[in-house]
């Protein structure tokens, strides 16, 4: 009979491969979908479109990177990593998207783009550790640079846009951690089964 120990080792590296797998389907996702929402931009802030358009683009290619390290060894080994240095930078490239002009986190812009962000999180197969994580760097990845440089800002909106998103995240966390021991439950049959079949095969 497989030990607990080993059995949660060996769901360890499933789930590792898992999230491996996820990468590279949401890399190439996200590369697609990025340009297109420069046709959104186009309609609401025409007078910054370049500027958007360019880091829109910036945004696809850094995915697409992504998804190239994601098929090294490094990207084997650290899925997670590499998931949390994507959420990050994302992050970031969208806050600068973001005209700063209108508000900071008051725009349109900030809650569309965060709730993507924190949506992806909804797609990968992580721990609640895993999960927190992620919120964690996605939300100051937003707060930071736009309490630094947003000149006014509309701290009203700040508040509630952060606290909706914290909700959200913290919602998607618990959604995370249920679907994790879920996989777990699953994984645990699948093992049990397993040795119960090769002790059959064996005493045949």
């Amino acid at each position: 009979m497989v030990r607990g120990a080993e059995l949660r080792s060996r769901f360890r590296d499933e789930m590792r491969t898992l999230l491996h797998e996820r990468i590279s389907i949401g890399a190439v996702a996200a590369a697609l979908v990025f340009p297109t929402f420069i046709l959104e931009d186009a309609k609401m802030a025409p007078w910054r479109l370049e500027h958007m358009a360019s880091l829109r683009l910036i945004s696809a290619m850094f995915c697409l990177l992504m998804f190239a390290v994601n098929k090294t060894r490094v990207g084997e080994r650290h899925p997670y990593a590499l998931v949390l240095v994507a959420m990050t930078v994302l992050g970031l490239l969208k806050t600068l998207i973001n005209p700063l002009e209108v508000q900071g986190v008051g725009s349109l812009y900030f809650g569309g783009h965060a709730l993507l962000l924190v949506g992806a999180l909804s797609l990968l197969p992580l721990s609640l550790r895993q999960a927190v994580g992620i919120l964690v760097a996605v939300l100051l990845s937003f707060t930071i640079p736009t309490l630094i440089l947003a000149d006014p800002i509309d701290h009203v909106a700040f508040s509630v846009q952060n606290s909706l998103m914290a909700t959200m995240g913290a919602l998607l966390c618990v959604g995370c951690h249920l679907n994790y021991r879920m996989r777990f439950r699953e994984f645990t049959l699948r093992s049990r089964l397993y040795a119960v079949r090769q002790r059959a095969v064996d005493y045949g």
